[in-house]
């Protein structure tokens, strides 16, 4: 497998400055980094480096120094200083510097560096006397202390001063310790390198192009390349000035050679590991996608056997050539892109996903059992005892009809989202109770046959004697008054009850059913919480025992048993 390259942006960010303690020069040098720990460095080094293009030098030595506690990167130190120097804080600059130099003893630029820092030293110098001039009232000599400015006249934060690189030979001239010298040109802003090898202890090099160089040759003489790290084994980490680099892991043991050329930007980390066994450069992939989490799938086509390569964003080595991935989310159409990944380069691949066109209706109800109709179509019950009804729909607008026993039915429009579920929980109210208006129908039934009957009656009167076997005689008298009385008395009491038949049939003391419609929420995500069921009902009225007519001397009608 060839040499890996990874590159990872690692730039600036943080608010405040960490105290020295924390960013001593007692780094674990040359270790593997933690992926975790070098992504929130570079969230920070991203940051700080914004910062100091905006001329906001002490916020931005403050991100430097918060990527430096999150993994102890040495150009983290040396952009810090940079910052530092700009905004006139020379003895942090200096504190920063120095503990550069702890971690990087023999950097590529050590002249430069210590030039500057003899500089600073001068400067701070100057502050302190200054500081103690007007604390004294005034210079001896009536005249105020001279400071000479930052490099490339760099001023507080909030100048205008732009961000200049200067270019300066290694041998510079021999810093002056007066004050009022001119600055010497800036250190740049470095980029951290970090190389691993499998198996780990490989002989590495690094060489740095000069201006015209011809590109390098592997085994031959390369004017123009200059030789800036040596002697180094795998895994090692090093800070380096933009500019074009050949980086050379020579063959030891059995293991073959591997090298690969790397153009540096300032403000990042640039990982490369290699496979000595093949001595064969890996390509690096990368995939972000809007969508946290989506799964990727790298040269293996649905149903994904395989497993997932990934959760975006992801990135990982792979053989050179050309790939397929995809990349898929619940609620998302699957993408599917082609990418050509070549030796020690980075691809990037940025997914966007669209929403597929159909979405879930989660149907619950405080019933035992709800019948769901959508769009007129039966589409099963809930049941009280399983879990909701999950239907999957077409994504827009549907009627839905929720419907139960003895329950009032529920009509509504619900508008289903694309690639998400809507739960719909009905509240269906009980029908109004008849058995009132039964009891009262059967009643005024009742009481109108009563009402006929008595009218039909003839009046007796009792006649002297007795019949065989011995019972008194009656006999008609021609005149019926209080059998007229009685069948207009239950005629009104008929009449009085067809009307409160009426009313129980008409009115409804109930409320009508209703759905309460959540919110769309993610397919995967967690349901909602079911309907409480119904509290038992209560039944209200007259019950009904029996009914019979009865007939008697004085009258006629009917008896009723029943209790309220």
């Amino acid at each position: 497998m060839p040499l890996r390259l990874r590159p990872l942006v690692f730039a600036c960010a943080s608010a405040l400055a960490l105290p020295l303690l924390l960013l001593g020069p007692e780094r674990e040098a040359h270790g593997v980094p933690c992926a975790a720990s070098v992504e929130e460095a570079r969230r920070h080094m991203d940051r700080g480096l914004e910062l100091y293009d905006k001329v906001q030098f002490r916020l931005a030595a403050a991100e430097f120094d918060a990527a430096y506690q999150a993994q102890p990167f040495s150009a983290s130190l040396c952009n810090a200083a940079m910052a530092y120097e700009r905004a006139l804080d020379f003895k942090s600059a200096i504190d920063r510097y120095r503990s550069f130099l702890s971690a990087e003893p023999n950097p590529p630029d050590l002249v430069r560096i210590k030039t500057v820092l003899a500089w600073l030293e001068a400067q701070s110098a100057a502050q302190q006397r200054a500081r103690a001039s007007e604390s004294d009232g005034g210079a001896p000599d009536g005249t105020a202390p001279l400071l000479a400015e930052a490099p490339d006249g760099g001023a507080p934060d909030g100048a205008a001063t732009p961000r200049v690189i200067f270019e300066l030979p290694d041998g510079g001239a021999t810093p002056a310790s007066d004050p009022a010298t001119p600055p010497p040109p800036a250190v740049e802003i470095r980029s951290q390198v970090v190389v691993e090898s499998d198996p780990p202890g490989a002989p590495l090099t690094v060489y740095a192009r000069k201006p015209g160089a011809a590109p390098f040759v592997a085994g031959a003489a390369s004017p123009g390349w200059q030789k800036v790290i040596s002697g180094q084994k795998t895994p090692h980490d090093v800070s380096l000035a933009a500019g074009e680099y050949h980086i050379v892991l020579d063959a030891f043991r059995d293991l073959k050679r591997s090298e690969t050329d790397l153009e540096l930007k300032p403000g990042r980390v640039y990982a490369f590991k290699a496979n000595l066994s093949q001595g064969a450069f890996l390509g690096f992939l990368r995939v972000t996608s809007p969508i946290e989490g989506a799964r990727i799938h790298v040269d293996d086509p649905p149903p994904f056997a395989k497993g997932t390569w990934g959760r975006a964003p992801h990135g990982d080595l792979l053989e050179p050539g050309d790939h397929r991935v995809w990349i898929e989310a619940t609620g998302y159409e699957t993408r599917m892109r082609e990418v050509r990944v070549e030796r020690g380069e980075t691809v990037e691949v940025i997914a966007p996903l669209e929403r597929v066109q159909y979405g879930f209706l989660v149907v619950d109800g405080n019933a035992e059992d709800v019948r769901v109709n959508v769009d007129g179509v039966a589409h099963g019950a809930y049941s009280t005892l399983g879990e909701p009804l999950k239907i999957r729909l077409p994504a827009g607008p549907h009627k839905i009809e929720l419907d139960a026993s003895e329950r009032k039915t529920f009509s509504g429009e619900v508008i289903v989202p694309r690639g998400q579920e809507v739960a719909v929980h009905g509240r269906l109210a009980f029908t109004p109770p008849r058995s009132n208006a039964v009891l009262s129908g059967t009643l005024a039934v009742g009481a109108a046959v009563g009402a006929a009957v008595l009218f039909r009656q003839p009046s007796y009167e009792l006649h002297e004697g007795l019949d065989f076997p011995g019972l008194p005689r009656f006999g008609p008298t021609g005149t019926q008054p209080w059998f007229k009385v009685g069948g207009f008395v239950s005629l009104g009491v008929s009449g009085l009850l067809v009307l409160a038949t009426g009313y129980s049939l008409l009115n409804d003391p109930n409320p009508p059913s209703r759905a309460q419609i959540d919110k769309p929420r993610e397919i995967d995500a967690a349901p909602a919480a079911k309907s409480s069921p119904a509290p038992a009902r209560t039944k209200a009225g007259i019950r009904l025992d029996g009914v019979a007519p009865e007939v008697c001397l004085q009258g006629g009608g009917l008896g009723l048993r029943g209790s309220f």
